[in-house]
């Protein structure tokens, strides 16, 4: 393999730049790894019932965001802003799903249900897709099938779930009307605002190179938002669990406070 220029993230040149950006944020890297071991210790300590979905459904979004925060780890130290943002806004979704789960056992319920209403849409995007697929398809399900099953969700009264709908469930409509929309922005969809980074243009007209490669700036904002947002679910999680990590998360949750700007937003579980 080539240098950076030649093989971006790929290049085993990035070892330099992990080395730099951890050291530029090592606080928030130790804190990071702190609480990603704590989580996963408790995750295969969990003890759910197989029958109870409300507690399957809550332990099934913990893993999720567990894995994700750990993503989020493993692109911030190589600089992967726009990538780490992606999967940080897979995070809070996760997060509002599992805090949402074990507040309402209703709410776990509906939106178990409501995975029907996804299937449906997908069986439709299946059929009117063409070529191969479309014959590979045709053989587990027909137009037909898809109709039945709209019927059948419609007597149910089985609807979709809006993410903006379980963030209010949740207690953390912050969340998404802030943080998350702002990822969904500037990270997960190549909106042109998004994509218009890429690009130097030092009379702000006339483009001269792309901006690419590793990249120093939202590295400690994003990393100590999605600490936050782990200590969030663990809050969560041991509410409907009954576990008693209050000590160690307000400690996580104070130590984040020391390092993060005064002036910044705190969208943390101590404001619900």
């Amino acid at each position: 393999m080539g240098d950076l220029k030649n093989d971006g993230y790929l290049s085993p040149d990035i070892i330099n730049w992990i080395k730099k950006h951890r050291t530029e944020n090592e606080a928030l890297f130790l804190l990071s790894e702190e609480i990603n071991k704590f989580a996963q210790e408790q995750m295969l300590k969990l003890d759910m019932h197989s029958k109870d979905y409300q507690e399957l459904l809550v332990a099934g979004g913990f893993v999720r965001a567990l894995s994700s925060f750990q993503g989020v780890v493993l692109m911030l130290e190589r600089g992967m802003i726009f990538e780490a943002g992606t999967l940080f806004r897979a995070q809070i979704e996760a997060m509002l799903v599992v805090a949402a789960a074990a507040k309402e056992r209703k709410f776990a319920h509906q939106y178990i249900l409501s995975d029907g209403v996804d299937r449906l849409h997908l069986m439709k995007n299946l059929l009117n897709s063409s070529g191969e697929i479309t014959e590979i398809v045709k053989e587990s399900f027909s137009w037909e099938d898809v109709e039945s099953f709209k019927k059948q969700l419609k007597t149910d009264n089985i609807n979709n779930i809006l993410i903006k709908e379980i963030a209010q469930v949740a207690g953390y409509p912050n969340w998404y009307n802030a943080v998350y929309a702002y990822f969904s922005q500037i990270a997960a969809h190549p909106t042109p605002s998004s994509l218009g980074i890429y690009f130097y243009a030092p009379d702000g007209e006339n483009i001269k190179e792309f901006c690419w490669g590793p990249d120093v700036c939202g590295i400690g904002a994003t990393l100590s938002s999605a600490i936050e947002c782990l200590v969030v679910v663990l809050n969560e999680v041991s509410n409907l669990f009954k576990k008693d990590w209050t000590g160690i998360l307000d400690s996580i949750h104070a130590r984040i406070k020391q390092l993060t700007k005064p002036e910044d937003d705190d969208f943390g579980y101590k404001k619900t």
